[in-house]
């Protein structure tokens, strides 16, 4: 009898860790992803040409933070732009979330609503369609950004 609850028990002890759920492992929202950590200059493209080149340094260093209650600042770091860029903004997603809409721009020439091309854990890649003078054509600008 001895030998059948031991058994029973070691069974019921088997089973019971067997099925035991595993936790599971739900990807982060955008809101979540892009609130993280603080953003930093990565590149930039213009007609797929890398655009780095025309980029003031004092852009170049400029931490972006995102937080959750959809505001957000610009730190200019050490390399300070004249005038300063550095202040505060605010942000939001469009309604599907495709979209990247600031109050502020992020460089000379980049703002208001960006397209979210990729946004992951480290890089998010940003567009928009610009002017590109003398002739204002519009071609695509896509910035990208790192932690």
């Amino acid at each position: 009898m001895k030998g059948i609850v031991l058994i029973s028990s070691f069974l019921l002890c088997f089973f019971a860790i067997a099925c035991k759920k595993e936790k599971s492992s739900k990807p982060p929202t955008k809101t979540e992803l892009i609130t993280s950590k603080a953003w930093k200059y990565d590149k930039v493209t213009i007609a797929g040409q890398d655009a780095g080149g025309q980029v003031p340094n004092c852009y170049k260093d400029n931490l972006y933070t995102l937080k959750t209650d959809k505001t957000g600042t610009i730190d200019e770091s050490t390399d300070v732009c004249t005038p300063s860029t550095a202040g505060n903004f605010t942000w939001r997603f469009s309604s599907n979330e495709d979209s990247l809409i600031l109050s502020m721009p992020l460089i000379a020439g980049l703002s208001g609503s960006f397209k979210i091309d990729s946004l992951g854990v480290n890089v998010m890649k940003l567009s928009q369609t610009v002017n590109l003078p003398p002739l204002n054509l519009p071609v695509p600008a896509v910035f990208q950004l790192k932690h």
